[in-house]
């Protein structure tokens, strides 16, 4: 086994509790009968088109041939990228860059890497870091069939499985590292794992008393055996309130999962209606409470059919949903709050571009309106782009602290800070 190859520990975490209860597309499904070679734009959720990864992976391949070392690397990728400036390469490309680094460090590079699992290992994360779960989850699946522990390729392909939306499947291989006695002996991969396992449970709301058990033993051994200065020990202590909480049937987590077969955008802390703008209808109060009832009796055409189009989304009625709103942007096209809840019906139905331009004609149209940014933020993490929920969720920090306070963003920034690869 090759440690240079092994991803950054305890730096990719799961995602909240609305990714936690998504169904989302599979990438690229849909678009040929081999979505990996399909022509056009990038596959929903994807960080590239077919075409663009293709050309990473045949730098990657390169590198792992031997044929390109880090003297090469500017020339290569300014001939191949001349569209892009010195930092956007970088970003772009830091899924083979550091890999090359890493054989660099340890005096491999220039040296073909055989065919093998360290080199699966290495596509799988270039995969990975493209947003492209389900290739990655295939890769890995065969890089533990030769090497069953081989490192950090388990705890890899769980937080895969948590992206393609199987909660179960991610415990399993997270409680494999954490049982089998060969893994025990890298401390770092243990820790990966026992935050991974607490977090799969913490923010997810609606799961099994046995799982929330597990997190919460995983959790206070992580706290037993993580050095003092573990970025993650707050988050983790904050997290076993809210386990102990659903252990006693309260608080978010016992909050039971309601299953939808297009996807669910929305989680246990996200903003249950609009906030105050101009034609907002009154926030429901409570669960079962409709906008439409609390709208006073002079309430105008926009109000009710926005305040029918929330109440819809609600009973994930998606399809009413997205009638009512759309008839309210006829009578108002910048209506931030309307903008904001087809965009949400976007996402639920995987229309991820669609989605990303209502919300921001939202944002372009109320910049005050903070839960177009919230739910913006909440789609990025969906859709595997961590960086992008992060400087959504920063506008709210900068725009309202007390908004941001309310929905405990600081935790939800430090989780999706972590998760970037």
């Amino acid at each position: 086994m090759v440690s240079s190859l092994r991803p950054a520990r305890l730096t990719v975490l799961l995602a909240t509790a609305w990714l936690a209860t998504s169904c989302l597309e599979p990438p690229g499904v849909g678009r040929a009968a081999d979505p990996t070679r399909a022509p056009g734009p990038a596959p929903w959720g994807s960080a590239t088109s077919n075409a663009e990864l293709e050309k990473k992976r045949a730098l990657l391949e390169d590198v792992l041939d031997g044929e390109l070392t880090a003297e090469g690397l500017a020339a290569r990728l300014q001939k191949d990228w001349p569209e892009l400036d010195t930092d956007q390469r970088a970003r772009s490309l830091v899924g083979v860059t550091t890999v090359l680094e890493d054989l660099t460090k340890t005096g491999r590079a220039g040296k073909p890497v055989a065919p093998g699992p360290d080199r699966e290992m290495a596509v799988a994360q270039l995969y990975f870091s493209e947003r492209r779960f389900i290739e990655a989850a295939t890769i890995l699946s065969r890089v533990l069939d030769l090497a069953p522990t081989y490192p950090q390729a388990r705890n890899l392909l769980a937080r895969c499985f948590f992206f393609l939306g199987n909660r179960d499947r991610t415990i399993e291989e997270l409680e494999f590292v954490l049982n089998h006695p060969e893994q025990q002996k890298d401390r770092g991969e243990v820790l990966d794992a026992l935050f991974l396992l607490g977090a799969a449970v913490a923010e997810t709301p609606g799961m099994s008393r046995e799982n929330l058990q597990k997190a919460r033993g995983a959790w206070e051994t992580y706290l037993k055996i993580a050095p003092a200065d573990s970025p993650s020990r707050d988050h983790v202590q904050k997290g076993l309130v809210d386990l102990e909480a659903g252990l006693r049937g309260e608080g978010p987590l016992a909050q039971p999962l309601v299953p939808v077969a297009a996807g669910d955008d929305d989680g246990a802390t996200a903003p249950t209606a609009p906030l105050p703008a101009a034609a907002t209808p009154p926030a429901a109060t409570s669960n079962t409470a409709r906008r439409v009832e609390q709208l006073p009796a002079d309430a105008t055409p926009l109000a009710r059919a926005v305040a029918e189009g929330w109440d819809a989304l609600d009973a994930r009625d998606l399809a009413t949903a997205e009638t009512k709103l759309k008839a309210a942007l006829k009578q108002d096209g910048k209506s931030p709050e309307a903008l904001t809840g087809l965009a949400r019906v976007f996402v639920q139905t995987g229309r991820n571009d669609e989605a990303m331009t209502h919300f921001d004609k939202a944002i372009a149209q109320a910049p005050g309106y903070m839960p177009a940014l919230h739910y913006r933020g909440m789609a990025k993490l969906m859709a595997g782009d961590p960086a992008g929920a992060v400087a959504s969720w920063e506008q709210i920090r900068t725009k309202d602290p007390a908004y941001f306070a309310q929905f405990n963003l600081e935790q939800r920034v430090a989780v999706a800070r972590q998760m970037s690869p």
